[in-house]
This record gives C-alpha cells, structure tokens and sequence, in this order.
C-alpha cells in the first residue's frame, strides 16, 4: 500500500521504519491503521533516499513515536548458507522530534 507524504502532516505514527535496500539506498514505511504503507511523493512516486540522513531530514516535521532502520542482509546467499533465512535486523532509531 502506499501514502503521500502530505496526507502523513498531521498524523500520529506509531512505527516508521526506514528499510535499508543495500547499495546505499533507503525507503520509508509507515504502520496506519490498516497495516503498512510504503511513503511516496505527491505524484505517488516511492520516496528513495542516498542516506538513513536524509530521509530524517526529509521527514523530520512527522509525528513519529518510534523509528527503526530495517536491515535485511543477504549475506548467507552470497556464502551458499542453508536456506533458511536470518531475520531482519531492526535497529531503533531517534527521530528528530524527539530531542536527540
């Protein structure tokens, strides 16, 4: 599912995770009341970002109550590892609302 970014001003959001997609790319989702959405820019474009950085900076002015970064490696493919996969690792972040 997705979200426009300006439909999120004056929403509570209770998890934002931004997902590391490897190579230095980033998208952000967030948890609404009917599940996860992925956030998109007005033109419904998936917002990507170079840096966790600037999608903090990006989405600063969120009313966000937590925030992680979700890292899902593939790491054990590259190594011919069994098939059952890690599972990903998520890592809490601060967000600039809260003060850090």
């Amino acid at each position: 599912m997705k979200v426009f970014i300006s439909s999120l001003d004056n929403v509570d959001i209770p998890l934002l995770r931004i997902r590391s997609l490897g190579l230095g790319l980033y998208t952000v989702e967030v948890t609404l009341s009917d599940g996860w959405a992925v956030v998109c820019d007005d033109q419904g474009e998936v917002l990507r970002f170079t840096g966790m950085e600037w999608a903090r900076r990006r989405l600063s002015h969120l009313k966000v109550r937590r925030a992680v970064l979700h890292h899902a490696s593939a790491y054990h493919e590259m190594i011919g590892a069994e098939e059952s996969r890690p599972g990903p690792l998520e890592v809490p972040i601060s967000w600039p609302a809260d003060g850090h």
